[in-house]
């Protein structure tokens, strides 16, 4: 028996890239401009479905979301991508981290970094986010250089997003 009406959720373009590391850090250029977090109330599958997001952000995607313990916010990253094709792929600025209501307003970048990718975040208790980031500048030895050119490692941000702390140090990924 459930007892809520409300789901929330990502919508966006699936991954072109056929190895797992494509569909992570380095390749953001893998993932079409798109989608949006939306809310949908009623649990089935036609129904109505409110974006959140809704245009506050460049065009881009999201790469990871999670739900506030009190359900009423998202911290999420995104990878702006405007202008967009697929002959202009790696223009677009690294994925950052962001947190906005579920109601659409409180719209805040968490991360802010020029060079590195953060990645896949999750809430903390005391309202900051854990996430992976190919700050560390590694490469994991599986393949040619696009393969290797970002692992990523646990960092987490401050709720006020203001710091920004390595947690992990490893030469493989720490990811989803």
């Amino acid at each position: 028996e459930l007892d809520f009406s409300q789901v929330v959720y990502a919508m966006r373009f699936s991954c072109v890239g056929a190895h797992n590391l494509a569909s992570y850090s380095y390749h953001q250029d893998n993932f079409r401009p798109g989608g949006d977090i939306v809310v949908q109330t009623g649990l089935g599958p036609g129904d109505p479905v409110r974006p959140v997001i809704a245009g506050k952000l460049d065009p881009g995607s999201i790469r990871g979301m999670d739900l506030w313990w009190g359900a009423d916010s998202v911290v999420f990253a995104y990878s702006k991508q405007p202008g967009w094709t697929p002959a202009k792929q790696r223009e677009g600025e690294p994925t950052h981290l962001y947190e906005i209501r579920l109601d659409g307003t409180g719209l805040r970048q968490l991360t802010d970094d020029k060079k590195w990718i953060d990645t896949e975040p999750a809430y903390l208790p005391d309202g900051g986010a854990v996430f992976g980031s190919d700050r560390p500048g590694i490469g994991s030895e599986c393949g040619a250089w696009e393969q290797n050119a970002g692992v990523t490692n646990l960092y987490r941000v401050s709720a006020d997003g203001k710091t920004v702390r390595q947690l992990g140090f490893e030469q493989e990924h720490d990811w989803y």
